[in-house]
């Protein structure tokens, strides 16, 4: 009876353990897996655990460096943080990729920047913590390749001259003219790459004068004039044509591009983000006027005095000045096109009984710091003098002249005039 309970008891057990084999078995499976999946290249060498940010959290990966100095192996430790179907597959895809490449400059995986860029620099972190340069795992930058290009030519040369027997004359003929092919390679890859010129007032060197040029913008040609000063400064800048770009991206980045090079006096000023092409274009082809190789405008206006850039010290002391806002608009962009240096200017336009005129104050920054009316006897009603008062405090508070309308013709005299200050027509106080 004894034998038989045994037995019986000896026949559950094994039906339970069969069971258990059976139903952990694909977690087994899985756990094998995911080791074998974590882990690339060999475990011989010095193990150095280090992290770096993923998307959700830090990456922990375990990085062997080889006797040699070389990515014996790379494991993910602890991706966890990472989404399931995304970072948590491209971390050992990266890992590797790095030991078969023996590199850090390998591509990331799609969809998964983040974790593929962690698990890189935590490699590069291991490589500097065992005493490994880390920049010999990285391809050369492109700042040596104009060295080994030069050293290239100059190799290319010497062999030339030692095997046609060339003087050292025609060699150096030869460099000079492979050199200036190198040049101009390197500067059509830079425009390919949408790097604008870096032009400042020290290399502009044109006569005083208004000149044009174009540059391909997102949708077409950005078409500018330039006008240059006696003394070789940028009077303004005028976007003439960019209809081609986008309404709320490209033409409104242009005008504030032009603004910053007439304020910086160079071409090499930043873009507006988001609207890199169309800041671009405007940059190249103020650089086009700064080489001289801008067209000279059909009408050209006559270019600013040098006083322009001057700030005039009364300003403030005219009669009927109008200030009201500008403090609250300091450092405000203008809105107009063109962009003139500081200074006090005047225009006149044609009011009810005669021409009605005004002087603009622009600041530093561009912005219309106070409209005075110099000038309106023409207008003899209280409902003509209070329309010109009226229409200067608008513009000083909304920083622009266009599309500002009066229901009185000596407002919309004083608009007007104001109008054409900010496109560099106005007459600079001396």
């Amino acid at each position: 009876m004894k034998s038989r309970q045994k037995g019986i008891v000896s026949l559950v057990l094994m039906v339970v353990l069969a069971l258990v084999l059976v139903f952990s078995s694909d977690s087994i499976y899985d756990a094998l897996k995911q080791q074998s999946q974590t882990t690339a290249g060999s475990t011989e060498g010095t193990a150095i655990e280090t992290s770096a940010a993923g998307f959700g959290g830090d990456v922990v990966v375990s990085t062997v460096i080889g006797d040699d100095g070389s990515i014996a192996g790379v494991s993910i430790v602890d991706c966890s943080t990472e989404t399931d179907t995304i970072g948590q597959v491209a971390a050992p895809e990266i890992a590797k990729a790095i030991v078969e490449a023996q590199s850090l400059d390998v591509d990331g995986v799609a969809g998964a920047t983040v974790t593929s860029d962690a698990v890189k620099s935590a490699v590069e972190a291991a490589l500097t913590e065992a005493g490994v340069d880390a920049a010999a795992f990285r391809s050369k930058s492109d700042d040596e390749a104009p060295e080994e290009a030069a050293e290239e030519i100059s190799e290319t040369a010497e062999e030339a001259s030692e095997t046609a027997g060339e003087t050292a004359e025609e060699a150096a003929e030869e460099i000079s003219e492979t050199a200036e092919e190198t040049a101009e390679e390197v500067s059509e890859t830079d425009m390919e790459s949408g790097e604008a010129s870096e032009t400042t007032t020290d290399d502009i060197a044109v006569p005083a004068g208004e000149y044009e040029a174009s540059a391909p913008g997102y949708g077409g040609d950005v078409k500018i004039s330039v006008i240059m000063n006696e003394d070789g400064s940028v009077g303004a800048v005028k976007i003439l044509d960019m209809s081609s770009e986008t309404p709320d991206i490209g033409q409104e980045a242009a005008p504030e591009v032009a603004k910053q090079i007439v304020l910086a006096q160079s071409a090499d000023v930043d873009g507006v983000s988001g609207a890199t092409v169309t800041s671009n274009a405007v940059i190249e082809a103020a650089a086009l006027v700064f080489t001289g190789s801008g067209s000279p405008a059909e009408s050209a206006d006559e270019a600013l005095s040098e006083e322009t850039t001057e700030e005039t010290a009364d300003a403030a002391e005219e009669t009927t000045e109008v200030t009201d806002g500008a403090d609250e608009n300091e450092g405000a962009d203008a809105s107009a096109v063109i962009v003139v240096p500081a200074g006090e200017y005047e225009a006149s336009a044609p009011g009810s009984n005669g021409d009605v005129k005004v002087g603009v104050v622009i600041t530093a920054d561009g912005s219309i710091a106070a409209v005075k009316i110099l000038d309106m006897a023409g207008e003899t009603s209280d409902e003509e003098q209070a329309a010109a008062l009226e229409m200067a405090k608008t513009i000083v508070t909304d920083q622009t002249a266009e599309a500002v309308s009066s229901s009185n013709p000596t407002g919309d005299a004083v608009a007007a005039a104001v109008a054409m200050v900010l496109a560099g027509e106005g007459t600079p106080v001396q």
